[in-house]
């Protein structure tokens, strides 16, 4: 079944498709596969400025991209691994995505009956929905073809795009992650000895929540400590009353533009202290 065509050896080959505000391909850190391998391909999105596409949650508006797999059998595909998303401004609304260019991150699987001189295609049907001033439903059929070989080989170019977008994906937080409900909303506090010193000299500090608790284009207060971070945000009428988990991620934007981001699986509890010396 895996079968399907014939390339050179140690080739990859994949079609960019041009969709109405995109050049979109997909690309892979392999350019040939082992049999029972493990590695990482992306949706890679060249977005037309101004337009840009969602986060896992869009924020106030908008749908994440999503794919419908046709994956020959025993090959397995996991969930996106989502890069740091940016706050997007459009009129009165906050949307959580991305501009320029997007590249989304799949963990690929291939079956160890898989046999060197086989060709695997990895294809999918990607949905997105890309918006500038107006949205339009966008997305494309795209594959790729990868040579089955003894010993995997690396595709060097394809590996440091993937590498930088999973260098901003979220990492776990060392410490706790708290909420306090305030008078109008939540405090969120946030341990984390890296995310404490990448706040220092942060020229941007945003938290971007799973769910739509909170007002999303309500401007975040942000004070820094030297244990990690508190961010103070005005909850939205879908906010229970009382006390309740208010999970995300937190994103640092470096004075070079680089992104970095933690997730805050942020539970009732108090503040800590080493959190809120500092405003940022």
């Amino acid at each position: 079944a895996l079968m399907l065509s014939a390339l050179g050896a140690g080739m990859a080959s994949a079609q960019a498709v041009k969709t109405l505000h995109t050049n979109a391909s997909m690309i892979a850190e392999r350019s040939s596969v082992a049999p029972g391998d493990t590695f990482l391909g992306a949706l890679k999105l060249e977005l037309e400025d101004p337009w840009h596409v969602y986060w896992r949650n869009p924020g106030d508006s908008g749908l994440p991209p999503a794919v419908t797999w046709k994956l020959p059998e025993g090959v397995q595909a996991g969930d996106f691994k989502w890069p740091a998303p940016h706050a997007i401004p459009l009129a009165t609304l906050m949307n959580y995505g991305y501009e320029h260019k997007l590249v989304l991150p799949i963990e690929f699987k291939v079956p160890a009956t898989a046999k060197p001189g086989d060709t695997i295609n990895f294809a999918g049907k990607f949905d997105w929905l890309i918006c500038a001033d107006v949205c339009v439903p966008d997305g494309a059929e795209l594959s790729l073809a990868i040579h089955v070989e003894a010993a995997p080989k690396t595709d060097t170019a394809a590996s440091s795009e993937i590498a930088a977008s999973l260098a901003s994906a979220p990492v776990p937080i060392t410490g706790s992650a708290t909420v306090v409900r305030t008078a109008d909303g939540f405090r969120v506090a946030a341990v984390d000895g890296d995310l404490a010193e990448a706040a220092k000299a942060a020229k941007g500090i945003h938290f971007f929540p799973e769910g739509q608790e909170i007002i999303h284009a309500a401007s975040q207060a942000v004070r820094r400590g030297d244990a990690g971070v508190s961010v103070t945000l005005k909850a939205s009428d879908y906010a229970k009353p009382g006390d309740q988990p208010l999970p995300g991620i937190i994103v640092i934007e470096a004075a070079d533009d680089t992104l970095k981001s933690w997730t805050v699986p942020a539970q009732p509890g108090a503040t800590p202290d080493g959190v809120s010396n500092a405003s940022f």
